[in-house]
């Protein structure tokens, strides 16, 4: 939960840089993490918001490739 928690906290940090992306590992972690965005707490519904806003990306490894893939227009 620690480490969450301090991933939410720096996402939150960086959203005056542009868009961030927090990458996992496969769908089951995004899926886990994703459940704390639910949670009532002050910096989980900024999350939330800015999750829905597109300014952070929850992605995975096959997610973040496959968008690379639409930048480049392969």
């Amino acid at each position: 939960k620690e480490r969450e928690k301090g991933i939410v906290r720096a996402s939150l940090k960086t959203l005056e840089k542009g868009i961030t992306i927090v990458l996992f590992k496969d769908n089951s972690e995004k899926s886990e993490f994703s459940g704390l965005i639910n949670s009532p707490t002050t910096s989980s519904v900024l999350l939330k918001v800015e999750v829905e806003n597109s300014s952070i990306l929850l992605l995975t490894y096959p997610e973040l490739e496959n968008m690379i893939q639409e930048f480049k227009g392969v």
